[in-house]
């Protein structure tokens, strides 16, 4: 399932295992949260602010993808109302 589930074919089956080609990777996900063994598949990435990311099963791809996604909420909302103050001279008290 973990093979096919992956947009950019970047997962064969090897002798056994599970292979990837790591050109191919776009660290999507998909694959482990479709795998149906436990730690078959560790993908190892890093983002572009210098932090990196591991994950292996489907939990860790949960709590990745919501950290992830609530740090992009905080990111918009700062942006949208970057102070108290702010949001009070744009919308009055």
């Amino acid at each position: 399932m973990c093979v096919k589930a992956c947009p950019t074919n970047a997962l064969y089956w090897k002798a056994g295992e599970i292979g990837i080609v790591e050109d191919l990777c776009i660290h999507c996900t998909a694959c482990v949260a479709n795998c149906m063994v436990e730690d078959c598949i560790k993908v190892i990435r890093k983002r572009s602010d210098g932090t990196t990311e591991s994950f292996s099963n489907p939990k860790n791809v949960c709590v990745l993808l919501r950290n992830i996604n609530a740090k992009k909420g905080r990111e918009r909302l700062k942006s949208r109302f970057p102070t108290v103050e702010e949001y009070f001279e744009r919308h009055g008290k």
